[in-house]
């Protein structure tokens, strides 16, 4: 069954000195690593089909001259996430910036998958919990000229940049095809967590193995609404010095900043997140 759209209108502006949507030809580069062998995504041998894709997305949203400013109310339409049919899966290893040593974790997902799919992952994978915004800024390794922002379905109301690439709307892999190629995930403006996305290859699913999955990582990541990346190093020195003047391990709880199992992960329903959203 067809997921059913939501839609919203707005009245937003574009701002767009536009973009460039060639890509120079290369070869697909398949790696060996402890994980199994991973490569270019599925279907990389079309290289050109997902990329320019995305780009009549993108165009299709905004127009093919998107330069100057254009103002007027746009209908955005905002799909379910849905299970479909898949034969590969994505690995992707996520870093939280400006941390010393790095929280990381390393997952997969199908190869469907949308940004907001994504976006679930990682939250799930990181410990977030999905109150504030994100967005994606695409960092591909041979399109360095590109400059693309995917934005959550929950900040239409606020922007005033183009109309825009929401997260439920674009897959990964129509923009994230190389390994090497990237995005920048940042969540929650206020904290302003900031995570590199490395796509590192695609691989063949394997007969009765569940997705998602979280092959490995780091560090617990740090404690929602802690203040950033100096609340977060707050609250380690804290744990560390069992310093409870201001209440800070009361607030805490059972966290621990060493403490990081990749089998205890559970990775939710990104349709079952999106409803719980809604109805906040």
């Amino acid at each position: 069954m067809e997921s059913r759209p939501t839609i919203w209108t707005v009245k937003t502006r574009t701002r767009n000195k536009g973009h460039d949507n060639t890509r120079n030809g290369y070869a697909p580069k398949t790696v060996k690593s402890k994980f199994g062998e991973i490569g270019p995504g599925p279907g990389f041998e079309c290289r050109n089909q997902a990329f320019q894709h995305g780009h009549r997305l993108f165009e299709e949203m905004i127009g093919p001259n998107h330069e100057g400013q254009v103002e007027g109310p746009f209908q955005i339409s905002i799909t379910w996430p849905r299970r479909r049919p898949y034969n590969h899966v994505l690995q992707f290893k996520i870093t939280l910036l400006e941390t010393d040593p790095p929280v990381w974790r390393r997952i997969r997902v199908p190869d469907y998958y949308t940004f907001y799919d994504v976006h679930v992952a990682i939250q799930d994978a990181m410990g977030w919990e999905g109150r504030h915004l994100h967005d994606f800024k695409i960092r591909p390794l041979k399109r360095a000229s590109l400059d693309i922002r995917i934005e959550s379905p929950f900040a239409i109301d606020d922007l005033e940049d183009a109309a825009p690439i929401l997260t439920t709307e674009v897959a990964g892999a129509d923009f994230i095809q190389e390994p090497g190629d990237r995005a920048l995930y940042t969540y929650d403006y206020g904290d302003d967590w900031l995570h590199d996305v490395l796509f590192e290859g695609s691989c063949p699913k394997e007969p009765g193995k569940k997705y998602l999955i979280c092959l490995a990582g780091e560090l617990a990541g740090p404690p929602e609404d802690c203040g950033g990346i100096p609340g977060y190093y707050d609250c380690v020195k804290a744990v560390k010095e069992r310093d409870n003047s201001e209440d800070r391990l009361t607030w805490l709880g059972r966290w621990k900043p060493d403490r990081f199992d990749p089998e205890k992960i559970k990775f939710w329903s990104p349709l079952t997140r999106l409803k719980m959203a809604l109805k906040d």
